[in-house]
């Protein structure tokens, strides 16, 4: 399994926006798209068309805005293949996918896409392809928006999205394996004013690893004072909950886990 972290800054004059690929045995997941997923995936030597799920937690720009794009692209370069792209199911909240929907309709109004379009229920488990299952929760954020855990071969994969602090995240992202988590600014930077606005501080992000014991913790959501590596890495600091091997995304996008564990 690897996880790669395409894009982890709050907004594009930082750097690339949140979305990661993951990469189970039998799938290939995107969590959010970003601004740019296809540049994203070029850097990386990932091929688009070989992405078969995508979800979407919610519809601010920095974290779907290549939505459309991103399915243009991956159908386009699926052509000069044999067979063709596979078709991609998006899964997730059915108000999400609806904008989803809009959006491909209003960008593409005279295109078709095969798109397997899987609407999750809250907290209901649904395998996704082989023994790769998903399942949401709502967050605590300025719009509809969903946290998600992935689960194959005893690997979980927890991914926050953008939420303030609640109760039921616990026990949702109890033992993860790796937890993607927000963790937009330290508490002394404002961290109460960054839970009203539904962010969560790096902080916050420590004490859910603490109450959560995930294996890896992959913050994202940085601003661009994170851009100094001596500044990061105090602020990666907080985010461990002392008990998780904390990754910096920005130095080490990659995780690899299985009979051997890196990243790089």
């Amino acid at each position: 399994m690897r996880v790669t972290a395409l894009g982890v800054w709050t907004h594009s004059f930082a750097g690339p926006t949140t979305s990661f690929y993951i990469e189970y045995e039998n799938a290939r997941i995107l969590l959010d798209t970003g601004i740019d997923p296809i540049n994203r995936m070029r850097t990386f030597g990932i091929t688009p068309f070989s992405c078969s799920h995508l979800f979407i937690s919610h519809l601010h720009s920095d974290h779907s805005s290549g939505f459309s794009n991103f399915v243009f692209t991956r159908e386009l370069l699926g052509r000069a293949t044999k067979d063709g792209a596979a078709p991609l199911t998006v899964f997730g909240a059915e108000a999400v996918l609806s904008g989803c929907k809009s959006l491909l309709a209003l960008q593409y109004p005279d295109r078709k896409f095969r798109i397997n379009w899987m609407v999750l229920p809250d907290r209901t488990e649904i395998e996704l392809i082989g023994g790769v299952t998903a399942t949401i929760l709502p967050t605590v954020h300025s719009v509809e928006c969903y946290a998600c855990r992935l689960s194959s071969s005893g690997i979980d994969i927890g991914f926050t999205a953008d939420t303030a602090p609640f109760e039921d995240m616990v026990g949702f992202f109890a033992d993860c394996t790796v937890l993607i988590g927000e963790a937009f600014a330290p508490e002394s930077a404002g961290g109460k004013d960054v839970n009203k606005r539904g962010h969560s501080t790096a902080e916050d992000l420590g004490r859910l690893v603490a109450a959560c014991s995930p294996q890896w913790v992959i913050p994202f959501h940085f601003g661009p004072e994170c851009a100094e590596r001596s500044t990061r890495n105090k602020f990666l600091e907080s985010c461990g909950g002392n008990s998780a091997v904390v990754i910096d995304p920005i130095a080490s996008p990659t995780l690899s886990l299985g009979d051997s564990e890196s990243f790089s």
